[in-house]
């Protein structure tokens, strides 16, 4: 069965970060809908700010990443427009109720850069010492080379942690090309491992990975000192882009993207490497000649359309699905969000009736929609629910873009 609710947000300004919440604890709210003892409406935004002369102007800003403390505060990461065409790294922290914590950084936010470069923030995860891990990509001004950029932050949000990597920041560079974090995640001995697209030396796009130890240093017995790549070349400029990254309970690593299938389409992707080696997983996937990758194509070969993994989750206990979610192409103008369901050995699963897979219509009346978060919930007498967010292009509304999230029951 799948439940449908839409969130229709307004944004006060560009120069807003906007977040919403809903609450299933108040007996009083149903659940999927805006929860008004968050900040009074569902709703709260923080304002950044990039300095002119003597004025503090607002700088347009985008959450990109939200995580939730053991306390049920809110961190939440961005970029900041600094001005000048530069952008840094934005932090901020909300209260339970909503509000700005004023405890956080410079009266509930931080800034950050260094080095005359542009930062962006694509992913962040807490540590359970309360440090804030956020990872993107680093840009010196006047070149293209951008490379991979993992920094951490004490847990109040005032300083970078001096314990990690240099200075509290650490860069992978993978070649002179577009080198980019899109996520992160941590394994129980404290290591990272940041995934994302890196440009081969044959010009095109694979997905990459590196793993840094708990101090933020890479781990040079990973791969090639520390960082490891993955191609699948299945068609059109080979293309191919992770955009997330989760550790099994084994300690293998799992990554989905995209991938290119021919000049015009995409589909997804998902490979598995050891969490030691770097090496890839010979006893994983669905891919003849490409052994640790799996590929699913949601649409008709041949169709100008782009199916995009965009997210990640793992059922681990007490056996292992592997759910991937992101955009399903129907046509070259029309999109839903899909969901795919993975067996442990790479193969799909015989689940959603039987195929494996499931398009989610997030709302009716919405032709363009794009899946690019997903959370599993709970789980009834064998998997878990499946919740999918993105977003939503709608003529009823004017071609205006909205939040969209549904949840899918077996």
């Amino acid at each position: 069965m799948l439940a449908r609710t839409i969130h229709r947000l307004s944004f006060a300004a560009a120069s807003v970060v906007a977040f919403a919440a809903a609450s299933p604890v108040l007996a009083a709210n149903v659940e999927g809908q805006l929860d008004p003892q968050f900040n009074g409406n569902g709703r709260a935004w923080v304002a950044f700010g990039r300095p002119s002369g003597n004025l503090i102007l607002h700088a347009n800003s985008t959450a990109k990443a939200v995580a939730v403390q053991s306390d049920g505060r809110i961190v939440v990461a961005g970029d900041v427009d600094l001005g000048g065409g530069r952008w840094g790294i934005g932090l901020t922290r909300l209260n339970v109720n909503g509000s700005v914590d004023p405890t956080f950084g410079t009266l509930g936010n931080r800034q950050f850069n260094f080095s005359n470069a542009s930062l962006h923030a694509n992913a962040m995860l807490v540590q359970p010492d309360g440090k804030i891990v956020v990872v993107g990509s680093y840009e010196q001004d006047g070149t293209s080379n951008r490379q991979f950029l993992a920094v951490r932050f004490n847990a109040d949000g005032g300083n970078t942690d001096g314990g990690f990597g240099l200075f509290g920041y650490y860069l992978i560079d993978f070649s002179s090309g577009s080198d980019t974090a899109t996520s992160v995640a941590r394994a129980s001995d404290g290591s990272l491992y940041l995934a994302g697209y890196i440009t081969s030396g044959l010009g095109d796009l694979d997905f990459g990975l590196v793993k840094l130890k708990a101090n933020g240093i890479a781990d040079t017995s990973f791969g090639n000192q520390g960082k490891t790549t993955v191609f699948f070349d299945q068609g059109g400029d080979k293309d191919d882009a992770a955009n997330a990254v989760a550790v099994q309970s084994d300690g293998k690593v799992l990554l989905a993207g995209g991938v290119r299938r021919a000049a015009g389409e995409n589909e997804f992707g998902l490979a598995r490497v050891n969490g030691s080696s770097g090496n890839l997983d010979t006893g994983f996937g669905n891919l003849p000649g490409y052994p640790g990758r799996s590929v699913l194509s949601l649409h008709t070969a041949g169709t100008a359309c782009y199916d995009n993994g965009q997210a990640l989750a793992l059922f681990d206990y007490p056996w292992r699905m592997i759910y991937v979610g992101g955009t399903h192409c129907q046509f070259a103008t029309t999109a839903t969000a899909a969901v795919a369901a993975f067996a442990d050995d790479g193969t799909l699963a015989t689940v959603f009736n039987g195929s494996g897979a499931e398009y989610v219509d997030l709302y009716s009346g919405y032709n363009t929609q794009e899946g690019s978060a997903m959370v599993l919930q709970g789980h009834g007498p064998y998997l878990p629910s499946v919740i999918v967010a993105g977003s939503g292009r709608s003529t009823q509304y004017n071609n205006n873009r909205d939040f969209l999230m549904a949840r899918m029951d077996y």
